[in-house]
């Protein structure tokens, strides 16, 4: 892992945000994050992943087929 921001979701068009205990199954949740990439970060392939977990306990929040991590994009840094 190179970075990582910790934040409740927070869709485009809402002024607060959602905690994962009000979050309900089977909805889709829009969020927006920008990450600043360290000045030292070496070239290669990075891969964006969320995870979602529950900030009390830490609980990962896992998907239908038991994963807790959906990678979504990989970038490459030059």
């Amino acid at each position: 892992m190179v970075i990582q921001l910790d934040r409740q979701i927070k869709p485009p068009d809402f002024e607060v945000e959602i905690p994962t205990s009000q979050m309900q199954p089977d909805n889709n949740y829009i969020d927006w994050r920008e990450l600043t990439l360290p000045d030292n970060l070496a070239s290669g392939d990075y891969t964006l992943q969320p995870v979602v977990y529950q900030w009390q306990d830490n609980t990962r929040l896992t998907l239908a087929d038991g994963r807790d991590t959906l990678p979504i994009q990989t970038i490459v840094i030059e």
